[in-house]
């Protein structure tokens, strides 16, 4: 499995189908009609609903949509997945992480990056908005928020997962959370330093500019800065070292710059052969499984279950 595709796709049905309709209606996406769906005028309307209920909850930003699925299992922990590079083709919403089933062990929350509907033919975007929705880390922030609050689930209980450009939204968005852990696989830490081609492709089709440095002071493309300053989350940063180009200019940069104080552990391993040139792998289902298993089993102990995987604190 590579890049973003880390997880299967598509809507769970961890609930019975229906519909409440608050005023706005679907686009040109498609829903899973065996999942509940709740539609939310804008943000503030999600962010003062009275319960957020299992099933696909469609937030109106901007004229745009923000698709965000929820499995309540009554459980402590909270995982939420970003998805990574997709193809141009996939069916959205796009949901990853459905095939954990978390029942019993974690609520499951999906989100699926809106800036791949509000802008047509982009495979990545890093959740990092675009013209359409200028502030959209700052409103996934607000959605999570209002999630976590309904499931009660404190934000030192919340697990922030992905890998590639879903890795790169699990450390932005993380950050904010103190006590939270941030469980990334071969992410991206700057988006101008990933490959040209999808980079100036979702700068021109978002924003309309040439250069990260050209997005809106805002939009965070770089999380290098923040954390090489003090922060409240744990990172549990996970490297194929046989991905040479995130070895170099992701992982080591993030590393280098990382405040020493603060919690980062790695597991860095070569989970292919080098000769096939697929060095932007992530570990084995069976791996995947157990790390994501044993760091929700902790409850918050971060530490103690990066410890036991195997992973170095840095």
């Amino acid at each position: 499995m590579r890049d973003g595709n880390l997880l299967s796709e598509g809507p769970g049905a961890d609930s019975a189908s229906k519909v409440e309709d608050s005023g706005v209606a679907d686009g040109p996406r498609i829903l899973n009609p065996q999942v509940a769906a709740y539609f939310h005028r804008d943000v503030d309307a999600f962010a003062n609903c009275l319960e957020v209920k299992n099933g696909i909850h469609v937030v109106n930003y901007n004229g745009e949509k923000i698709d965000v699925l929820v499995a309540d299992h009554g459980a402590p922990v909270t995982v939420v997945f970003f998805h990574g590079s997709m193809p141009r083709e996939s069916k959205k919403p796009i949901f990853v992480g459905t095939n954990f089933s978390g029942d019993g062990i974690f609520n499951r929350v999906s989100v699926s990056d809106p800036t791949l509907v509000a802008v047509p033919g982009l495979k990545l975007s890093w959740y990092a908005g675009s013209d359409r929705q200028p502030r959209l880390q700052e409103v996934l922030r607000k959605i999570l928020a209002r999630v976590f609050a309904s499931l009660g689930t404190p934000p030192e209980r919340c697990v922030f997962f992905g890998s590639s450009g879903g890795g790169f939204a699990a450390l932005q968005i993380g950050r904010y959370f103190d006590g939270s852990c941030s469980l990334a696989m071969n992410p991206q830490t700057s988006i101008g330093r990933f490959h040209k081609g999808p980079v100036e492709q979702y700068l021109k089709s978002s924003w309309d500019v040439d250069e990260p440095k050209d997005l809106p002071e805002h939009v965070e493309h770089d999380v290098i800065p923040a954390y090489s300053r003090k922060f409240r989350n744990t990172v549990l940063y996970i490297q194929n070292e046989n991905d040479w180009m995130h070895v170099a200019y992701h992982q080591r940069p993030f590393f280098d710059s990382a405040d020493s104080a603060s919690a980062i552990w790695s597991l860095i391993r070569p989970w292919n052969d080098p000769k096939e040139m697929m060095g932007h792998t992530i570990p084995p289902k069976p791996v995947v499984k157990e790390i994501l298993d044993k760091t929700v089993a902790s409850v918050g102990d971060w530490d103690a279950a990066a410890s036991s995987l195997g992973f170095v604190r840095r």
